[in-house]
């Protein structure tokens, strides 16, 4: 991106736009030919990339937690506990074809919890949405922004005991949950009225809107042929709550400009569950909770691990 791609002070570069103020919202406001060079513009969406792939429960305020049923030992089918991998995609491979909990935990947490969207959580109130890759495909000087960038739907609470219960396949190759780094600049969206703004410039990796200061709006400027990309989250005012809607963003050129839908994998749906990472939860490998582990090579350190429910509640401050 050139250095004047990305004004200093968040703001679109300077065009002649028309006013969109008499239009309905999400219509094209320029001719054909001005709508061809909007389409110019390529939208590359990634969800969340991470590691553990699991399965979180947030459980009822009225659950009985101690009927929930345990096996002694992990069952070989569903677990990848104790297992060697003579790579990490293997051991991936085992993740995503192990369910974690048995036949019957799932029935006892279908009546008792509400399953949360995979990748989708919040870490002290802000949620990721995903990576976007923005690209301006034109062979001209043409400039496009991507700018507006808003959230319309809705969030909805969703009651919980203040813990839950992860499904998970667990071993010494989990050290962690995200894979890699982000290199791209946080947009954060609000979740009520208003446009997204920008995040702290990055200490690390490729930034091409690091001279816009944090908390400025969200404008992209892309010459033909540039590309950049972003970081999208939302604020969240519930810890554990249902997201129902889209992501919106405004596409101006020099003589036009259009709203577009953003395609968010993680907002698929009638609504999308989540919850905050940082909630106590109880983990389940192939039906067994805190199974002894006898390794003796361990490949990564393990965080500390919640063993009963009686510790889980104590952990949310319920016990």
């Amino acid at each position: 991106m050139t250095k004047d791609s990305n004004v200093a002070d968040g703001q679109v570069a300077q065009q002649d736009v028309p006013s969109a103020t008499s239009q309905p919202s999400g219509s094209a406001v320029a001719s054909a030919a001005v709508l061809q060079s909007l389409d110019r513009l390529s939208l590359d969406v990634k969800p969340q990339k991470f590691l553990l792939a699991t399965e979180r429960w947030i459980i009822s305020p009225a659950a009985s937690v101690e009927d929930f049923p345990s096996e002694d030992q992990p069952v070989a089918a569903l677990s990848c506990f104790q297992k060697d991998f003579a790579t990490r995609e293997a051991y991936k491979d085992c993740l995503s074809s192990t369910p974690g909990c048995t036949a019957e935990q799932r029935e006892w947490l279908r009546n008792n919890a509400t399953l949360s969207k995979d990748g989708l959580f919040a870490i002290d109130g802000t949620m990721g949405l995903g990576s976007v890759t923005l690209k301006n495909t034109a062979d001209s000087a043409q400039s496009i922004a991507f700018k507006d960038i808003r959230f319309e739907g809705e969030f909805t609470k969703v009651n919980d005991a203040g813990f839950s219960v992860t499904c998970t396949n667990y071993n010494d190759w989990s050290g962690g949950a995200a894979a890699g780094f982000a290199t791209e600049r946080q947009v954060l969206l609000p979740f009520g009225e208003g446009t997204a703004v920008f995040g702290q410039p990055l200490p690390y990796g490729e930034d091409l809107t690091r001279a816009i200061p944090e908390g400025m709006p969200a404008v992209v400027n892309l010459a033909g042929g540039e590309t950049s990309g972003v970081q999208l989250a939302i604020e969240t005012p519930y810890s554990s709550g249902r997201v129902t809607g889209r992501v919106v963003a405004r596409v101006a050129a020099n003589d036009g400009e259009r709203d577009i839908s953003v395609p968010l994998p993680l907002l698929d749906g009638d609504s999308s569950v989540y919850t905050s990472i940082l909630q106590p939860s109880l983990r389940v490998d192939g039906g067994a909770i805190c199974p002894v582990d006898t390794t003796s090579n361990k490949k990564y350190s393990t965080t500390p691990r919640i063993c009963s429910f009686a510790e889980l509640k104590a952990k949310s401050n319920l016990g």
